[in-house]
């Protein structure tokens, strides 16, 4: 580990940062697992080669939020470019939208078969849509699945390649854009002499960074350690864990093509946007993709990014030279969300895909005007959940908070069920009518399996899908009481007890906040799951001067302190509890904000307390 100073020492102590202390944290290469550890990669590859050489056609099918739509859109530039390099070959783009069911089921998959593709490439689906795949490939079409959801029983292993981690372990954390990242690296190395040749070390058999442990009817070779920069420690590393560690090679392997690395750097910055919105934990070989995505990596040196997401950027007034995870979590990623919720989910691919300024220009203003539709509906959902748990308070006290109302408007159950578990504290099941039938989204508070919950609630459902964390689901509407009934005694047992709090990871003085402690903490972006912004701690701090805005959010300063601190949402609970006179303890996420060009130190608060009280 090297966080060179006392400020990353003291964090690294907290058992939430204590990974920071691992070998690679810092490390600037490009350590990431060979694709060829995935499983069916190769077949995937030979695959496309063959399609390819063909001049044949491809449909790419992805899923509606944005690691679908990412993922399309990336596998869409790089074939389009392969294809305009052959001369041959067409390209078909489909993603589904809000109203459509989970998966290749229903008017989906009844369009994906008017197709007639050569090759059918599914994205963030088909895992299981065995019996539809099964179906296309009696009908003529090659298809790769590239996809991470859980196994399942219609799950059908055949002659197609299911390129998903899960089939290693259960556990595997790596969004769909992830592979199709993967996906488009292994191919641009199939033409690479490594591609059909085994390096040796010892008794160890690598190919391209995956350890090889069996049989193998491939060409051997002493592994050339100065062509690879590989020192003692490196070669330590290797023999001692060669299955994990293969990562180190693979990366040198990168290093020592410079035309190929440049090729990974310009595909990372969708890379990076799936993976963030996706929530997978940003360790390992996630972190440093979405750093080289956002221009945090020493690797990246000049980012540049692709037309319609420069001009996404542009409109939202993002600075490009200093992206965060949170402009990506916070700004970019709903934005792109909007159109899945809001039925136009072509309109994401068409943004992320456009070549030309004046149509990025376009799609990204259409694009945020649906987002201000969508901000509204969500608006007009939360005035009706509050006027329904004030009329039945007693729902608020379940272990699951189960909301449902005929005149909830559709589209946002997702990010309804997500307000919901951060203001009640306790896993959300949010349903909203959608047509034919109901729609809803289960988010999880600590640590429950929501995807096992809809499990075993199966016979309620006209189809589920989706991770532990968050998934959703299509009921018919007379199913909806049974399955609230049900629901409450499936948690009947389960007691929500209080959040658990592992303290502020720092605490600080007023004087100690400042952009050097900003641009110190801001080494361990990207920020998400598994590596969370530092909770610092202010304690008998008083507001010195404070703004209303909105009539709901406050802005204020205290002594001592260039930062200005933020409290969205609460500001009227914080001055009728009198918080304007009292001293305070002040909890919160030291952020950078940007605007008209000028950037200012921002405190936004989390959690606070008035002298004596518990934490709001």
């Amino acid at each position: 580990m090297s966080p060179s100073s006392l400020l990353l020492n003291r964090l690294s102590q907290h058992p939430d940062f204590s990974h920071i202390q691992e070998r690679d944290y810092f490390s600037p290469d490009l350590e990431i697992d060979s694709p060829l550890l995935l499983p069916d990669m190769e077949m995937a590859v030979l695959l496309l080669r063959q399609v390819l050489d063909q001049g044949g056609h491809i449909l790419l099918c992805g899923d509606r939020d944005v690691d679908g739509v990412t993922s399309v859109s990336l596998l869409a530039h790089f074939l389009r470019s392969e294809q305009e390099r052959r001369g041959a070959g067409s390209l078909t783009l489909r993603v589904s939208s809000e109203g459509d069911d989970y998966g290749l089921s229903g008017a989906f998959y009844e369009e994906i078969k008017t197709h007639r593709a050569d090759l059918l490439i599914t994205l963030d689906m088909g895992t299981s849509n065995g019996a539809e795949i099964k179906e296309l490939r009696a009908r003529g079409s090659n298809v790769i699945v590239l996809d991470h959801h859980q196994l399942g029983d219609s799950t059908w292993i055949g002659d197609y390649a299911l390129v998903n981690p899960v089939r290693i372990h259960p556990d595997c954390k790596i969004a769909t854009v992830g592979l199709a990242f993967k996906f488009i690296l292994a191919y641009a190395l199939s033409f690479t002499r490594e591609w059909n040749l085994l390096f040796t070390l010892d008794d160890l058999n690598f190919r391209l960074g995956a350890y090889i442990d069996g049989e193998s009817p491939l060409p051997r070779e002493a592994l050339p350690v100065k062509d690879y920069r590989l020192g003692p420690l490196e070669l330590d590393l290797l023999r001692r864990d060669p299955r994990r560690n293969g990562r180190i090679l693979f990366a040198r392997i990168l290093a020592a093509r410079p035309r190929l690395f440049e090729l990974v750097l310009a595909w990372t910055d969708l890379v990076a946007l799936g993976l963030m919105t996706d929530l997978v934990p940003l360790r390992g070989e996630n972190r440093k993709l979405v750093r080289l995505g956002l221009g945090l990596s020493p690797l990246a040196r000049r980012r540049s990014f692709r037309e319609g997401l420069s001009s996404l950027m542009n409109a939202q007034r993002l600075d490009q030279e200093s992206l965060t995870s949170r402009d990506l979590s916070f700004s970019l990623g709903p934005a792109l969300n909007a159109a899945g919720r809001m039925g136009k989910t072509e309109l994401a691919v068409q943004l992320l895909t456009a070549r030309k300024k004046e149509d990025a220009r376009e799609y990204s203003s259409a694009l945020l005007r649906l987002n201000e539709e969508r901000k509204a509906r969500t608006e007009e959902n939360w005035k009706i959940v509050r006027e329904m748990l004030q009329a039945n308070p007693a729902r608020k006290e379940c272990s699951i908070l189960f909301c449902f109302d005929p005149a909830l408007k559709s589209g946002v159950s997702g990010i309804m069920a997500t307000r919901l578990v951060e203001e009640y504290r306790r896993p959300v099941i949010f349903i909203n009518p959608d047509g034919a039938h109901a729609r809803g989204s289960i988010r999880r508070y600590q640590n429950e399996d929501v995807l096992e919950i809809l499990r075993q609630s199966a016979r309620f459902f006209e189809q589920y899908g989706g991770h532990k964390e968050a998934a959703g689901f299509s009921i018919a509407y007379e199913q909806i009481d049974p399955l609230e009934n049900h629901l409450r005694e499936l948690f009947a047992q389960w007691q929500p007890g209080e959040r658990h709090d592992s303290g502020a990871h720092l605490v600080l003085s007023a004087s100690q906040i400042s952009f050097r402690t900003y641009l110190e903490l801001s080494r361990l972006e990207p920020f998400g799951q598994g590596n969370p912004p530092p909770l610092i701690e202010l304690a008998g701090v008083r507001v010195h001067k404070h703004s209303v805005m909105k009539s709901i959010h406050l802005k204020f300063k205290v002594a001592q302190c260039p930062a200005e601190f933020v409290l969205w949402h609460r500001g009227a609970d914080f001055i009728e509890r009198g918080g304007l006179a009292a001293t305070l303890r002040l909890r919160g996420h030291l952020e950078k904000n940007t605007f008209a060009g000028r950037r200012t130190l921002q405190f936004r608060v989390q959690e606070y307390s008035l002298s004596g009280e518990p934490e709001n």
